[in-house]
């Protein structure tokens, strides 16, 4: 019994929780709004809510900057007074969601103030969504606050199930985006004093006066690195959408391809939780400097991952039929020739996740840039040979290449990090 309380009270199984419940929460949300919003406001909604997913990246870099220069302070211990630099910047980006919160929707022409309000307040507890989950949680992670995240994670999200179950009941979006924003403004300020008092490095408010040019400085070009981490992300899994979608328009390649990559996703989102859940001490291990033992962990997370891809690969390379008619009905005109294809997706797809965690969480800026160069490279010759061929198969046998080749890219550098010095 003890051992079935510490199993589901453990990070892993909470972490895990939590991603299938925001999983779940995205899902339902847009089947609530679809079935309440008359389809113009629906369309505006989606509109904002994409808004949130290209600022992502920002939040991404952001937040794995900040767990590279708070865990090697964390562990290392090489410095223990605040780093301002760090709040500062914290704080410079709230300010910087709370303006695009409120000026997006500006944009749109609001026919009146209540639709304004409304798709101000559902953009910005969009945005603090993100930042919550790329951002604020980077930095609990850092300083070994995974399991009290995980249970204020799962508290917050309750709260925001409570405002969609009142969009339902009431219709009213206004109402749904006072409650979201209230649950995700009161858990963010929580969050950040909980961190402060159990770290002196990341203080509550910024001091301006202590807060140096030359850490800034270094800390920006931290940024930056974490963005081009960011960007090898984007161009192995998101590029093909562009190139498919300017080389075919509208089509059913570009259908094929999205619904393979609604699979790969879940795929992802499962070895992704495994790489984060081991994550902690595979840095801790490399700066405390047991190399071996970091390497040897580091590759026993590939391999798990590997082995668990190899699931829905198998369903997808003997049943796939079966399951594309459940997801896509009589639209369904996803060949049963891309099957091996497909599977090959998804178990690339799903190693790639544990490396770039590993590359983007550990310091290795210039593994990082080189990682980005090769993922670029190697999408130009994606491009290419998408230009070249009109076969689904063929194009979806291409980007099964091009995903393996960087993972194994990726995983030859990631080895390669682990192995030196910290």
């Amino acid at each position: 019994m003890q051992m079935l309380v510490r199993l589901l009270t453990g990070f892993p199984f909470l972490h895990a929780f939590n991603t299938v419940s925001n999983l779940f929460f995205t899902l339902i949300r847009l089947v609530v709004f679809a079935r309440l919003l008359e389809p113009y406001r629906y369309a505006e909604i989606v509109l904002l809510i994409a808004v949130g997913v290209y600022l992502q990246p920002l939040d991404q870099g952001l937040g794995r900057a900040g767990y590279v220069a708070l865990r090697q302070d964390h562990v290392g211990g090489i410095r223990l007074h605040p780093r301002h630099e760090l709040s500062t910047i914290f704080a410079a980006y709230t300010v910087f969601l709370t303006v695009a919160g409120a000026a997006v929707p500006l944009f749109l022409k609001p026919a009146n103030p209540q639709q304004y309000t409304e798709d101000a307040l559902v953009l910005l507890s969009t945005l603090f969504m993100n930042n919550w989950t790329f951002n604020l949680q980077a930095a609990a992670w850092a300083l070994d606050l995974e399991r009290f995240f995980s249970k204020l994670s799962f508290i917050r999200r309750s709260g925001h199930y409570l405002a969609l179950g009142l969009l339902w009941l009431t219709g009213s979006l206004l109402l749904f985006g006072i409650v979201a924003i209230l649950v995700s403004i009161f858990f963010h300020i929580l969050a950040l004093k909980i961190i402060a008092r159990h770290s002196p490095l990341l203080p509550l408010l910024p001091s301006l006066k202590k807060t140096r040019t030359k850490d800034l400085a270094r800390h920006f070009s931290q940024i930056g690195t974490s963005l081009l981490s960011a960007l090898s992300e984007l161009i192995v899994l998101n590029l093909p959408y562009v190139l498919l979608a300017f080389q075919f328009g509208a089509g059913p390649i570009v259908v094929i391809f999205d619904t393979i990559m609604k699979i790969a996703r879940v795929a992802m989102a499962g070895t992704r939780v495994v790489a984060e859940v081991n994550l902690s001490e595979i840095t801790r291990l490399r700066i405390l400097g047991e190399v071996k033992t970091t390497s040897r962990r580091a590759l026993l997370v590939i391999v798990a991952c590997l082995l668990i891809s190899t699931v829905p690969a198998a369903i997808i390379l003997f049943d796939g039929q079966t399951i594309f008619d459940l997801l896509l009905g009589h639209n369904n005109i996803v060949p049963p020739s891309t099957f091996p294809a497909i599977a090959t997706v998804i178990m690339s797809s799903a190693i790639y996740q544990p490396v770039i965690v590993f590359l983007s969480f550990g310091n290795f800026q210039h593994l990082i840039r080189v990682f980005t160069l090769i993922c670029g490279i190697a999408a130009s010759t994606l491009a290419a040979g998408i230009w070249s061929t009109e076969s689904p198969t063929r194009i979806i046998w291409l980007f099964a290449l091009h995903c393996g080749f960087c993972a194994s890219a990726g995983i030859f550098l990631a080895d390669r990090a682990l192995k030196r010095q910290g």
